[in-house]
């Protein structure tokens, strides 16, 4: 879970930086590998 924070602290990081493409690409695919990991009911 730590990891997760950090990563997405990451994406957040970029985004603020101007560097909105990246930023996005780590989340994105931090969410998709979220919704694999913990799939909803």
């Amino acid at each position: 879970m730590e990891e997760l924070c950090q990563k997405i602290w990451v994406g957040t990081e970029q985004i603020s930086k101007g560097q909105i493409t990246e930023g996005k690409i780590v989340m994105e695919n931090l969410f998709k590998k979220i919704w694999r990991e913990y799939p909803s009911e």
